[in-house]
């Protein structure tokens, strides 16, 4: 028995080891297995490098018809002459990055894509900037558009040198509601643009900054800036208001204060100042004098005087029905009087 439980014994121990052995003999047989797959995966990847490289060096799939998706501004012709495409060059050796840079340097260009169609055919596409303002340099006759990057993008010109400069601004201020887009006027003299260019006025970066950050609804209503300087800022509104902004900051509460003024007096403003937008100011209609201090006092000093003048008209009426009825009663009493002395006398 004992013999028989040592062989027993034995058998398990070496069920043990042979179990252990397939263990190890598996992943060793994987192991080698998962190297030779990474090594025909690159392989494979360096085979096909070599290939399109070797390709790229032959006439194979030499671009022979180039399509452009032109715009208003963007001609097909002037793409092609931007791409200025070398003879020789195929879809697997162009220089796309290069491509692309050539093509913005147009411009009104803003993106560029480019899609290869094998076996010959190169389609490139244009989105063209948009129009975010016309900037009228007093200084000339020129003005300039600007896209919504700030960017400068071209010159246009509605007038000449001898034009008067209200003339121009009204042309100019035309021209922009055509595009829907603002004008911006009273640039100063030493703005320089370049097309192509980013904006480095901080006047013209203001008025940026206050579209930006005023509500929808009010900077729709905006037609104009006036742009001197960035202290000082000013808009026009559709209906013809002018705002004092001064520099940019506490945008939103002037914002707020320009709201309140336009609500509490519709139609009757044509001049708002909210450079300190604490004591704000603001001009009615047919007046020259200039009303100030804070939301709250200039509304309710305005609507106290209102509700004053209305007590007085009410007063005044009221004076002038007390004094016809006592009139009326003053007279029928002579009037009574007189009838009963007749009776007496009678």
């Amino acid at each position: 028995m004992a013999l028989l439980r040592r062989f027993r014994k034995h058998d398990r121990t070496e069920a043990y080891d042979n179990d252990s052995f397939d263990d190890e003999r598996k992943v060793t047989e994987r192991f080698p297995k998962a190297v030779r797959i990474v090594l025909a995966l690159a392989a494979c990847a360096a085979g096909l490098v070599v290939a399109v490289f070797l390709l790229s060096l032959t006439p194979l799939f030499s671009i022979e018809k180039l399509e452009v998706d032109g715009t208003e501004h963007v001609s097909a012709e002037a793409v092609g002459k931007l791409a200025n495409l070398q003879a020789g060059t195929t879809l697997l050796n162009l220089d796309e990055k290069k491509l692309i840079e050539d093509i913005e340097k147009y411009p009104w260009v803003g993106n560029v894509s480019v899609a290869r169609e094998f076996p010959s055919t190169l389609h490139i596409s244009i989105s063209e900037r948009q129009v975010a303002s016309i900037v009228y340099m007093n200084a000339s006759s020129v003005a300039w558009y600007l896209d919504d990057k700030q960017r400068w993008i071209e010159p246009v010109t509605l007038g000449d040198a001898g034009s008067a400069h209200e003339s121009l601004l009204s042309d100019y201020l035309a021209k922009a509601r055509e595009l829907g887009c603002l004008l911006i006027s009273d640039v100063a003299s030493d703005v320089t643009p370049e097309a192509g260019a980013d904006v480095s006025d901080q006047a013209i970066l203001g008025v940026h900054e206050y579209q930006r950050s005023f509500s929808e609804k009010l900077a729709s209503r905006i037609v104009s800036y006036s742009a001197p300087s960035l202290e000082a800022l000013s808009c026009t509104l559709q209906e013809g208001v002018t705002v004092s902004l001064g520099a940019p900051v506490d945008i939103r509460v002037k914002e707020s204060v320009i709201t309140q003024l336009l609500d509490a007096y519709t139609g009757q403003i044509t001049y708002i100042n909210v450079r300190v937008p604490s004591k704000p100011s603001y001009r009615k209609l047919g007046t020259e004098s200039v009303s100030s201090g804070s939301v709250d006092e200039v509304l309710e000093e305005d609507f106290g005087e209102l509700a004053q003048s209305e007590s007085e008209q009410t007063d005044e009426i009221d004076a002038q029905s007390y004094e016809s009825d006592e009139g009326y009663d003053r007279s029928s009493s002579e009037e009574s009087f007189a009838d009963a002395q007749e009776d007496e006398e009678a």
